[in-house]
């Protein structure tokens, strides 16, 4: 658990698509994400309970699920960061269980991010852009983020981890 008081810096997620053809992939993906996850699954309720009111239901209720466990924002400290989420991990990562971040090419995202594996999802925030994306890998998984400014985002970690660095190093200096 995060318990310290070290400076926080919130990076909120980038919200629009780059140009026309990172909308069309968004779209497009949006909507076979829908069908796959939402649309199927109500149907599958209503046509089994014979019940238009429990298909509509089933879909609130997953729909809901998916806000719960959506990223709305992420916040780095020298301790490490921090997924705003209501539901499902990682919710926190320390610098020092974190392996590498680097941006990610746009087909990785579309494969290894928003199509599978498709519960859970390696990339949950609301971002409709294919394009800007960085993979977060940690000793036992990845998840993707899209930082709305790129470069605050880099400089951030760096600094972040040289701050992390620099006080594990002073640390050590004092126990010698």
């Amino acid at each position: 658990m995060n318990t310290s008081t070290s400076e926080q810096h919130i990076i909120a997620p980038k919200q629009n698509p780059t140009d026309e053809s990172d909308r069309s992939i968004g779209i497009r993906i949006g909507i076979l994400q829908i069908a796959i996850i939402i649309v199927a699954p109500a149907l599958l309720v209503g046509i089994t309970l014979q019940s238009i009111i429990f298909g509509v239901l089933a879909s609130i209720v997953i729909c809901g699920l998916f806000f719960c466990f959506s990223v709305s924002c992420i916040s780095l400290s020298e301790d490490g960061i921090h997924f705003k989420r209501t539901l499902g991990s990682p919710r926190f990562l320390t610098w020092d269980s974190i392996c590498c971040i680097e941006e990610a090419p746009r087909t990785e995202l579309i494969i290894r991010g928003w199509l599978w594996p498709p519960i859970p999802a390696r990339e949950m925030t609301a971002c409709p852009s294919s394009v800007g994306h960085y993979r977060i890998t940690w000793k036992t998984g990845y998840c993707y983020y899209p930082p709305a400014d790129p470069q605050l985002f880099e400089s951030l970690v760096e600094k972040m981890k040289n701050i992390k660095n620099k006080s594990r190093k002073d640390s050590m200096d004092l126990n010698q």
